[in-house]
């Protein structure tokens, strides 16, 4: 089929942005639209027609915004109509590759009405790109916004995310940024579907829940700067256990169920929405029954320094070694990681010897530097051992001594690079700087605090006012920076380095009467051992600059080096910042037995109406006193000032008439309030108990028709403050069959 070329893309989210029009099928092509009213302009068969990326697919979604960022404000450069983008401001993009933002204002739909309430991104690389816009591509596009926006990042991250649906997910040459159509749309739909599950995410026309679909794939960016895939999403999923495709099995019910619902809504037919249903159910079974094949590949090394007590801890990008006549040796520890292994679960935080699941091995490829590298862990330079590059191959875990030669010149950088046998784009560089033989050599600041809830004097359960004033405690804000090699005292320290403390946008320190928003701290600290403690004087205040959000926040704490100016080290410090009269709300509610709860029922049941036996659960009703991790023994008796207002139980499916909790009359909904349920409620914990009160009462055990044989049903709550806004509790209970 050939249409104009920058006429129009396609905007994909599998089933939840523009799978597609049938358009194609009829032999039509879509101008160019002009202005944003949303009409659609002359269909016409082109006049000079060029080859594009097109689709052949169901459940269009109509009235959709595509924006880009420009000056820090979001312009609008298109819209949907029928599945298909009409751009209509395309000459205000000046340079690629650029970030697509997808239904920002939530006025998006499925042909049946259904509202679409993700806000997805992509990346479009050049005026001739067609871009899909999916979940997975939201991930790209977040990495693409947190690192240099080049054509060559997009490429490598794209790359990355590639390699991602292969190894992790499982789905070998499956392309996640080409048209769903050509790469199979049952198949597309279930991957979309098994990363948001994964994600613990809900369901794309679920408003609560795509309010976190952002911060959530945000916060999954940043840990992988620091983790695998794998050791991101178990940090913030926990019902993640194992390895991602043993999730995926466990769920495929929920994975599969959400997608062929999904995918069904092009029909606006109820009786053909559901046949569409089944049979896409059939076939999306069958996909990730014999179709998802994981492959154990290498994702990233672990660099770590073996210390003189046997324990391990990660190297700096950098390692300042002195010189000296008699070298010093510098034992470290290299560790490839696989898509099965996580950082914190490999180390056990940090607790023990780095065990990864993946066996692969590696070499040495490149030595770049002055000195002698020995297998092991040898007290001196052995000369007749010296390792050379390219090495032979490494088992995984296996440990090297560097000494830094003593002619090296001061400031010179010494290098080593690592490369996995299997993958060689899987690389790892240590990088040494030669120091003076007296030199301060600096291995690590931590972020340390004595409460980590900064209360501000004025605002609302939502915002501190601008002017509004906050009063440190003792050691509320400090910082440990450790050294090493060299013994030093306190005095020689802050000859040569200081510490900085530095408040996030909004916030300034107040001194003397004078607002500054970074603090360089030069006096002598606290010693101990091998470490020296930084502390903000208490006498210090924090004021607020301009109207600042109530939430956690990050001080930032730098080693400086006095001398050249230079960020030896850094590290962050997050704390819960909110105004007085928001201390006593409820910030969050937990079910206590998270990661789930699980009720089962028989899996022959005759009656469509399961009546699920007696149960008892708790949730936890959380403060800012517990965000900020106060012991409950220094936190006031009744630090809450509210009770929920209303509870909810709602599965995590769509509304249906068939399925769901059913009501009195036989009705089915999705959503069932709970409040009769509640039989203590306390300051700090809800007791609900949902059972046969008969005859002193009536029965109130749910009764439900299933949606799928296991169900994830959520908690939902409401505040005072904003009785119509609902909010999921963490964890979820499960419906299952036995």
């Amino acid at each position: 089929m050939k249409i104009q070329r920058y006429i129009l893309l396609l905007l994909f989210s599998t089933a939840v942005l523009l799978p597609g029009c049938d358009l194609y099928d009829k032999g039509f092509s879509f101008q160019q639209s002009s202005g944003s009213n949303g009409s659609e302009k002359n269909i016409t068969p082109p006049a000079t027609p060029e080859t594009i990326s097109g689709a052949v697919v169901t459940a269009p979604v109509h009235n959709t915004s595509v924006d880009i960022m420009l000056n820090g404000e979001l312009e609008n450069i298109g819209y949907t109509e029928n599945g298909i983008i009409h751009f209509t401001n395309l000459s205000i993009i000046s340079k690629f590759p650029v970030i697509l933002y997808a239904n920002q204002q939530r006025k998006g739909h499925f042909a049946d009405g259904t509202q679409v309430n993700i806000k997805p991104r992509g990346i479009m690389m050049s005026e001739k790109d067609s871009p899909y816009i999916t979940p997975l591509t939201t991930l790209a596009a977040l990495m693409f916004e947190q690192g240099p926006q080049t054509q060559k990042a997009a490429e490598q991250i794209k790359r990355k995310i590639t390699l991602l649906v292969h190894n992790t997910y499982g789905l070998p040459h499956f392309n996640p940024f080409a048209d769903p159509a050509q790469e199979g749309l049952s198949k597309h739909e279930v991957l979309q579907q098994a990363f948001l599950v994964t994600l613990g995410l809900g369901l794309e026309t679920d408003a609560i829940a795509m309010d976190t679909f952002i911060p959530t794939v945000t916060d999954i960016v940043h840990k992988m700067e620091s983790d695998t895939f794998l050791g991101a999403v178990k940090s913030i999923n926990p019902n993640l256990t194992s390895t991602i495709p043993d999730y995926i099995t466990a769920h495929q019910s929920e994975i599969t169920s959400r997608a062929s619902s999904l995918l069904a809504k092009s029909e606006t037919d109820p009786e053909q929405q559901e046949i569409s249903r089944i049979n896409f159910l059939k076939e999306m079974n069958e996909i990730v029954s014999s179709e998802f094949n994981y492959t154990a590949v290498p994702v990233r090394f672990l660099k770590t320094k073996v210390k003189e007590d046997g324990s391990y801890s990660n190297l700096p990008p950098t390692i300042p070694l002195p010189r000296n006549s008699t070298p010093i040796p510098f034992h470290f520890k290299i560790t490839l990681l696989g898509n099965e292994d996580s950082i914190a679960e490999t180390t056990a935080n940090n607790t023990k010897e780095p065990t990864p699941v993946y066996s692969g091995e590696y070499v040495v490829t490149a030595i770049n530097a002055l000195g002698v590298l020995n297998e092991g862990s040898p007290l001196s330079p052995n000369q007749d051992t010296q390792l050379s590059a390219p090495s032979q191959p490494f088992e995984n875990g296996s440990e090297f001594t560097f000494f830094l030669d003593s002619g090296a010149i001061v400031g010179s950088s010494h290098q080593i690079t690592f490369t996995s046998v299997s993958d060689p784009t899987i690389t790892a560089t240590i990088t040494f700087i030669a120091e003076e033989e007296d030199a301060v050599v600096i291995k690590s600041i931590d972020g340390t605090s004595s409460k980590k809830l900064f209360v501000f004097s004025g605002g609302d359960h939502t915002t501190i006012v601008k002017n509004s004033s906050c009063s440190l405690v003792e050691s509320q804000l400090a910082a440990t920076v450790t050294t090493d090699i060299n013994a030093i005292s306190s005095e020689e320290l802050i000859k040569s380095v200081g510490v900085k403390f530095k408040l996030p946008e909004g916030l300034a320190f107040k001194i003397d009467d004078a607002l500054i928003e970074e603090k360089l701290i030069t006096t002598p600290p606290e010693t101990t051992a091998d470490s020296f403690i930084f502390t903000l004087p208490s006498w210090v205040e924090i004021v607020t600059l301009k109207d600042v959000s109530v939430e956690k926040k990050k001080v930032t704490m730098q080693v400086i080096n006095l001398e050249t100016k230079e960020v030896i080290a850094e590290d962050t410090l997050e704390g819960c910042f909110v105004s007085r009269i928001a201390l006593n709300q409820i910030v969050d509610m937990q079910l206590v037995d998270s990661p789930s709860l699980v009720q089962t029922y028989p899996a022959d049941h005759e009656d469509p109406i399961v009546t699920l036996p007696d149960f008892t659960f708790n949730c936890r009703i959380l403060s800012w006193y517990d965000l900020a991790e106060i012991p409950k023994e220094e936190q006031p008796e009744y630090p809450l000032g509210e009770t929920p207002l209303s509870v909810m139980l709602r599965f995590e499916n769509e509304e249906s008439s068939s399925n769901g909790f059913v009501k009195d009359n036989g009705e089915c909904v999705r959503e069932k309030n709970i409040d009769f349920a509640i039989i203590v409620r306390g300051n700090t914990m809800l007791t609900l108990e949902l059972r046969n009160y008969m005859p002193d009462w009536k029965d109130c055990r749910l009764q439900i028709k299933p949606y799928t044989s296991s169900d994830i049903v959520r908690f939902v709550y409401t505040l005072n403050v904003a009785p119509n806004t609902k909010r999921y509790a963490s964890g979820h209970l499960t419906f299952k069959t036995q």
